[in-house]
This record gives C-alpha cells, structure tokens and sequence, in this order.
C-alpha cells in the first residue's frame, strides 16, 4: 500500500480533535480512508513513535491488527503542527510532488520551510 500524507494528517487530526481517552483504531475509517487504509496508516505513524497505543487487538480480519489509540506523542504534536494549516498544507503538497518528495522527513522539511517562508513574509 501507498503511503498516504493525508490519511496521515486526518488520522492526527481527528485523534487530537477526539475528547475521549482511547479510541479504536479503525473506528476512524469514513467514507475517503477505509479500515483497511486507517489501520495500515496507523502502523506507519506507530513506526515513527508519534502515537502511544494498546498492544494488537485481535479483529477477524488477520491483515492488520487494531489498537486503542490513547494519545498522540510529542514527536507526533509536533508534526501535526507543521502541518495543521491547509494553506501550509496545501504549499506542503504541492512542493512536495514537484521535487518528488515522499519520505516523512521530506514532507516535515518541507513544511518547516513552508512556515519559514510565512513568517519571514510577515516580518518584511
């Protein structure tokens, strides 16, 4: 599968806009990201140790396993406030198809200097 910086960014998103204190992981899946999709995004994200989650939960479907989601970690805050802003997002994209970026660390660099770029432009 794919990785998906905007499954990525909803998944993130929608943790931190949830007031609950676990949420099930493919619980997140809506019309635009199955369950399928979540889950698989979920792992990648837990890769990167930007979520605390349960261990596996057992689902009848054995191709990805469920978490309960409890929080988003510092490192994953942080990537999420590079990218929360859609017109930083969206900047984000579109830089990144254009030099072909696609690594994590690529999409955050260029976020970071998406941000940069704004604020030096309001500083002039």
């Amino acid at each position: 599968m794919k990785l998906n910086y905007d499954c990525i960014r909803y998944i993130l998103l929608t943790i931190e806009e949830s007031d609950s204190d676990r949420i099930l992981a493919s619980n997140l899946a809506n019309d635009e990201f199955d369950a399928k999709t979540v889950l698989y995004h979920i792992e990648c994200l837990l890769d990167v140790n930007y979520l605390d989650v349960s261990k596996p939960i057992q689902t009848l479907d054995t191709t990805y396993k469920d978490y309960f989601i409890y929080r988003i970690t510092m490192q994953g805050h942080q990537f999420l406030d590079s990218i929360r802003d859609n017109n930083i997002w969206n900047k984000t994209k579109t830089t990144a198809k254009e030099v072909g970026a696609t690594t994590l660390k690529s999409i955050l660099m260029i976020a970071e200097n998406v941000i940069a770029n704004v604020i030096s432009s309001k500083l002039n």
